[in-house]
């Protein structure tokens, strides 16, 4: 599974303050995600160990089957599964590199679909490690938002993936 290239060319193109490990996420100009906007999404990381969703494409609401801005993404999945998430985002802060998740997801009116999801690891603007910026997408035959929510909870991932953004990739 490929990893988002026009992420990867993104967030290369970022420049990285001195004294910081990676780019800040108000680096990120429109010119550099205008081929993908419909796609992209920010998730902030907050001190209760939330996810909070800053911003989405509309592709992405699509997919949900709503607008999640505000919401902790992780609130989708039970504590077991949230904990194992939580420690594999950390992993992309401790050892920069990206990731790719695919999985095999369902939404609430009972359509299966797969949903391929690649994201990078970024400060917010006052250095703290925080961010996580991403694409997603879906296989082609998704409705728009009548097909009801997507169960992240019931998800099966069929791939997981670093990506290394020269800095190597996590033992």
């Amino acid at each position: 599974m490929a990893f988002d290239q026009r992420l990867a060319h993104m967030w290369r193109a970022l420049p990285i303050l001195p004294g910081d490990q990676l780019p800040r996420n108000t680096a990120i100009k429109s010119s550099f995600v205008t081929s993908m906007m419909a796609n992209c999404w920010q998730l902030v990381w907050h001190e209760n160990d939330q996810l909070i969703i800053h911003h989405e494409g509309e592709n992405v609401d699509a997919m949900w089957g709503d607008t999640p801005t505000g919401e902790d993404y992780l609130a989708n999945y039970s504590p077991d599964r949230k904990a194992a998430l939580l420690k594999f985002y950390q992993t992309l802060f401790d050892q920069p590199c990206g990731a790719t998740i695919v999985r095999k997801i369902d939404r609430n009116d009972g359509q299966h679909h797969e949903l391929t999801t690649n994201f990078v690891p970024l400060l917010d603007s006052e250095g703290k490690q925080r961010i996580l910026f991403g694409t997603s997408e879906m296989d082609g035959n998704f409705k728009s938002a009548s097909g009801g929510r997507l169960n992240f909870d019931r998800a099966v991932p069929t791939f997981t993936g670093f990506i290394d953004l020269g800095f190597g990739l996590p033992d």
